[in-house]
């Protein structure tokens, strides 16, 4: 009888536990944050994640932070500001990994004076009186395109909504020689860049809408246009670049055998093409 008893406590205190230990449900996910009254509201993440890339060489090479906050004039916020930017991950190559560092500092440098001028031209504007229908924003973020022991390639994405709720973008495309640290120039890419450049104007006279001079726009915007991709060469126009805004970025991709007769040595070193 005893041994009866013990069975029946035993088991009722089994189907009381239950409950506690099933997952609760609180419908959705979602996380619900509040902001800061102050007049500059800063959250960051110090913590790295893998960013958007097309074929690292090297492993472990680049991972993404994120920084957003916001900036006010008063109790008017100015500007939202989100950025992912890119932090050097080489474990076990201290050499590359410091190289690829100076690298990294000079380009978030650029891109970072970029978003201050941006910053104060928000300002500015609510100072002289000007209130935003919209509140603006910026965002940026990275592309590792091409990372190898001798260059590292990354191209930011940026886009501006501004205080009429109009939303703009553009590209900026870095390419950086590790061994001399130093940009890599498209006229130091290729011998013969009057050659490239009538390549990349032949396949866009395939293309309809662009505007009636993009050929002379071509030539003024090849030199930053670009970017290396597995031994690819990608040529890339911001919209409005040699077209209207509406018809988007204008990518060719050319491969390295496509382009190698106007390659330099130097270039072709560098794809460890030829």
């Amino acid at each position: 009888m005893k041994k009866i008893l013990l069975a029946l406590l035993l088991f009722a205190f089994i189907i009381s536990a239950i409950p506690a230990c099933a997952p609760s449900d609180n419908g959705d996910n979602s996380i619900t944050t509040t902001g800061s009254t102050d007049n500059t509201t800063l959250t960051s993440s110090d913590t790295p994640t893998p960013p958007d890339t097309h074929h690292p060489f090297v492993d472990g090479g680049v991972s993404s932070v994120f920084r957003n906050y916001s900036v006010t004039e008063g109790n008017i916020t100015a500007l939202d500001v989100n950025l992912c930017l890119p932090v050097a991950e080489i474990s076990d190559n201290d050499e590359i990994k410091n190289k690829l560092t100076e690298r990294l500092d000079e380009i978030i440098a650029d891109i970072t004076e970029y978003i201050s001028r941006t910053e104060e031209m928000y300002v500015e504007s609510i100072k002289n009186g000007s209130i935003p229908l919209f509140t603006p924003s910026i965002s940026v973020s990275f592309v590792l395109n091409d990372f190898t022991e001798k260059a590292v390639s990354l191209t930011f994405n940026i886009a501006e909504t501004n205080a009429y709720g109009v939303t703009s973008r553009q590209s900026r495309h870095y390419n950086y020689d590790l061994d001399i640290a130093s940009p890599i120039t498209y006229s130091a890419f290729f011998d013969d860049t009057g050659a490239v450049t009538r390549l990349i104007c032949q396949e866009c006279a395939k293309k309809d809408g662009l505007f009636a001079n993009y050929e002379a726009l071509i030539s003024s915007f090849a030199e930053s246009r670009w970017y290396m991709d597995n031994q690819n060469i990608v040529f890339s126009f911001n919209p409005y670049d040699i077209a209207p805004a509406s018809y988007g970025y204008v990518t060719l991709t050319f491969t390295a055998e496509e382009l190698l007769p106007y390659m330099s040595a130097y270039g072709r070193d560098l794809l460890g093409v030829g």
